[in-house]
This record gives C-alpha cells, structure tokens and sequence, in this order.
C-alpha cells in the first residue's frame, strides 16, 4: 500500500506496510536534455535500491519499526498553490493502548523533510524506546561510474570531532561503525545528490552502519531513550535532506553539510 506525496520540488511514494520513503524524484532535474519528463530518482525499491527508514529500538509490541504496518489516511497528498507546508501522517495503534503517529512534513522550495513521530501512551505501564533514522542502499558497484568522472558513492558521518568522513561500502562490510556525539549526521552520497539524516541537536546521538545481505548496507543514527509516562504524550523528531548538492541550499540545512 503506496502514499503518493508532491511538492513544487519533489515527488514522492510512501510505503504504509513499513512508513519507509520509498521513492523520491527531483522534479526540477531530468534524468538528461533528451528526458525532460523523466526525473532523477533518488531513492527507489527497484534494482539499485536506496531508500529512508524510521522507528524505535524497544518493545516491539509498542515501539513499531519499519517492519510495522501504518495507516495512512488518503493515497495521495500534494501541496496546493498558495499553500507552504505539506503534511503527511500515518498512524500505528498497539493493543496495549500505544498510538504513535508518524508526519512527514514537506516545505515548499525546500528539500528538507521533517519527520514528527508522536508517541501517545494510553497504557497502564511507561513506554520507554529510542528512535533510529536510517539510509538503506544497495552498493551499485560498477553501475553507478561514470566512465568521464570519479566520483564516490557510499556513505559519510559527520561529527564534530570527525568532521567530514567517508564510509564506503567496504569500510562497512569490513566493521560495524560506533560513533557518539551531540551534534552531527549520516548520509549516502552520489555524483551531484545525496540524502543525509540529521538528529535531534544537544543529546547524546549514536550512529552506526550495518552489511545486509545482497550488498545491502544501512547506515544510521539513534537517540538516547525516551519515556512516556501513562496518560502523556511526547513528540521526537529528525530532519532529512534529499536532493542536490547546491551550496546555498545546504548552508541553511546543517552544521558541516555543505
């Protein structure tokens, strides 16, 4: 079950079963002159796949993953003329009395993507879980090299004790990366677009990668735990950038993105 979603810049599949980002398309870069109608995809399911993940390390029974199940409220949402701000909500209820509701938030001009995940606990016991942000990409091999141009494809951290540092798709078949830090972000590269996950500034801030299987690799950061109390609710969030790598634009999105 597909949610369609499109800015004046972008176009966009969300997939209900898991809330994954599952297809995005720069509207304002065709794939070359001669395709002026076909747009770059910069995330995609099908062959090289590259695609955005969220959701809480816990009790599964009431801290969902990106393997719950979502409710989407409409199979499309588009950002109207006059209107500023796209909003795009799921919902996962839990047995216990659980109910987070997942917001994708779309800004027109922009490339950045809010994620609003708000947890409310109408259970007996305090909900406790960490929220992860994650890049999965499939490592293109030879694919993806323009024969004219080296450029790379892989993975990057940035902290500010490590600033700007490559993890390529061998770095993270070799070893599981381990970092902290306060303030940062992940992101998967490519020649001229990228998509990077930036956490919740000033709390402690894990990130890691995984190797799948199939040449899959994850890339990712979690948060420290968070409680909600019985009859309370508490929102967490996290910014994702995904388009072009236009000094001007990446200025405004981060510490050390551009």
């Amino acid at each position: 079950q597909l949610t369609m979603a499109q800015t004046d810049l972008v176009r966009l599949e969300i997939d209900t079963e898991c809330g994954d980002l599952r297809l995005l398309e720069l509207l304002q870069y065709p794939i070359n002159k001669d395709a002026p109608d076909k747009p770059v995809q910069l995330f995609t399911d099908q062959d090289l796949v590259f695609i955005a993940q969220s959701g809480f390390i816990g009790d599964e029974a009431t801290a969902p993953t990106h393997h719950s199940l979502w409710q989407a409220q409409a199979d499309s949402y588009t950002l109207a003329d006059g209107q500023n701000e796209l909003r795009v909500p799921l919902t996962w209820p839990s047995p216990q009395g659980v109910t987070v509701t997942k917001t994708y938030v779309f800004k027109r001009g922009s490339y950045d993507i809010l994620l609003e995940q708000q947890v409310a606990n109408e259970s007996q016991t305090p909900w406790t879980a960490r929220q992860y942000l994650q890049l999965q990409r499939k490592d293109p091999g030879d694919k993806n090299k323009d024969q004219f141009v080296r450029t790379y494809t892989g993975g990057v951290l940035f902290t500010p004790e490590e600033k700007y540092k490559k993890i390529s798709f061998s770095d993270m078949a070799d070893k599981n990366l381990e970092a902290k830090a306060n303030e940062g972000w992940i992101a998967m590269i490519q020649h001229y677009f990228f998509a990077a996950w930036i956490p919740t500034t000033g709390q402690e801030n894990n990130f890691y990668t995984k190797a799948l299987s199939d040449h899959h690799f994850v890339i990712g950061t979690y948060s420290p735990n968070v409680e909600v109390k019985p009859g309370d609710s508490k929102a967490v969030s996290g910014q994702l950038f995904a388009g072009p790598t236009l000094q001007r634009v990446l200025d405004a999105a981060a510490p050390g993105l551009d």
